[in-house]
């Protein structure tokens, strides 16, 4: 991986707020969503430190989100659906948006973002542009 990559946790501001809303906004499927429904998650993520940023430069070149919630919400979530709710400090976390204008970043974010809650286990749901059906993963602990 290319070491000019920083990690960072952003805090919630309206400066990070913006930049953050701005970098997804270029990604389907959360281009296609509506501004109260992401504004809100981000939020949420952002107010939780419940995110990561990668950056290049002084440029976003990645963004990924998540919640931490219960193992029942998460399996729910991934097999019917269902809504996705946060427990605080719940056992497990969710990762909502990844969204990177560099594909081989993606696993070194997972890694990173992994390393801050390291004996919860992971559940997310791929979406493809293509149109290719969903995917849905769930890893271990680190």
């Amino acid at each position: 991986m290319d070491s000019s990559v920083e990690f960072l946790d952003m805090p919630l501001n309206p400066y990070a707020l913006g930049m953050v809303a701005e970098f997804i906004s270029h990604f389907p499927p959360f281009s296609d969503f509506g501004f109260r429904t992401t504004l809100a998650s981000l939020t949420y993520q952002l107010g939780t430190k419940n995110n990561l940023v990668a950056s290049r430069n002084d440029s976003v070149i990645g963004y990924l989100g998540w919640v931490q919630t219960s193992v029942e919400i998460a399996e729910r979530w991934v097999k019917e659906d269902a809504s996705l709710t946060p427990v605080d400090n719940g056992p497990v976390v969710a990762i909502t948006i990844l969204a990177t204008t560099e594909p081989s970043i993606m696993l070194s974010m997972i890694r990173h973002a992994k390393h801050r809650h390291p004996t919860k286990k992971v559940y997310w749901r791929r979406y493809f542009t293509d149109g290719r059906q969903s995917q849905i993963r769930t890893v271990g602990r680190v």
